[in-house]
């Protein structure tokens, strides 16, 4: 990687937004980067969860003017719906707000199957420290852009020979070298108003610590860190106590879906507290975890790109 003249799309003091020379299966450092997640949240500051509750749907949004993408220019009237891997072992503190709405990803790509969603590689967005790839979910067709299979190894998704998904925790930086502080997956969700209600009724709300959203910290606030004006700088609990407040028990959740994520780093499924044999309260499977040997993704035996059915067998 290092030498090579990738297509730089925006470049600014703080940040480069490129894509790979070669493809973005040319990310990949070492297999142990790559970590297993089941599902993907949207975090919101809990007057937006107010907004969303009332609303019983997520409103897609333009892109944010201080976002730093390349499709800021391209598509000026792109609406769409930001999620991300549920990490385990950080999913209780966000710096994007006090509310992570959670839905399962099998469930998810089940749905953009069923409705002949489109999935594009878009870019790397590389600050000083860390960066982010983003994959736009999309019905409509951008040519500009490459379609991207999970299916084949080396990308920042991917999804082994058994079905299973892993992100990696770190990439290749466009100089070859390897970022400090990780690396994080995005997805762009286009979806109109039928596909962001149903993705509202498949996920679950879930508190995360935010009070550190006003100290001035770096990481801490998103939208309100750098004038420190969040106006919910809650720990988890407090902002599960202001959701139950709010007729919380009227949206159809229960209070004990409120359980966190992980309990001393183990992760548990939002009801997984109130199963008994691999049977929830509600009489559903309770879905198993995942086994391989170390920890990590199976590898095909070859490295050649496999049939473009993009969802097939997920």
């Amino acid at each position: 990687m290092a030498g090579k003249k990738h297509k730089i799309h925006l470049q600014r003091s703080n940040a480069i937004v490129w894509c790979p020379q070669d493809s973005p299966y040319s990310l990949y450092i070492s297999l142990v980067d790559y970590q297993i997640f089941h599902k993907i949240g949207r975090t919101v500051h809990l007057h937006d969860y107010e907004d969303v509750q009332k609303s019983q749907r997520f409103t897609p949004r333009k892109l944010d003017r201080r976002t730093v993408s390349h499709l800021l220019e391209k598509e000026k009237d792109l609406e769409v719906l930001w999620f991300s891997p549920v990490d385990p072992k950080t999913n209780n503190n966000s710096f994007y707000g006090n509310v992570n709405f959670i839905t399962d990803f099998v469930k998810f790509l089940s749905y953009c199957s069923q409705n002949s969603f489109n999935i594009y590689f878009v870019e790397v967005a590389e600050f000083k420290t860390c960066s982010a790839t983003r994959f736009l979910f999309t019905r409509k067709r951008y040519d500009y852009l490459s379609e991207y299979d999970p299916r084949v190894f080396g990308g920042p998704w991917y999804t082994d020979p058994i079905g299973k998904h892993f992100w990696l925790q770190n990439i290749r930086r466009h100089d070859g070298k390897t970022n400090i502080k990780g690396h994080a997956l995005e997805f762009l969700l286009e979806f109109g108003q039928d596909d962001a209600i149903w993705l509202y009724n498949q996920s679950i709300p879930m508190p995360v610590d935010h009070c550190d959203a006003n100290t001035g910290k770096s990481r801490k606030c998103l939208k309100f860190g750098k004038t420190k004006t969040c106006p919910s700088p809650y720990k988890s609990m407090k902002t599960m106590e202001l959701m139950s407040c709010q007729g919380f028990h009227e949206t159809g959740y229960e209070t004990s879906s409120l359980m966190p994520l992980s309990v001393n780093g183990k992760e548990i499924t939002p009801r997984e507290h109130e199963s008994k044999n691999g049977v929830s309260a509600n009489g559903e499977e309770t879905p198993r975890k995942y086994e391989s040997t170390n920890g990590v993704p199976e590898i095909p035996t070859t490295m050649n790109k496999v049939k473009r059915n993009l969802f097939k067998n997920f």
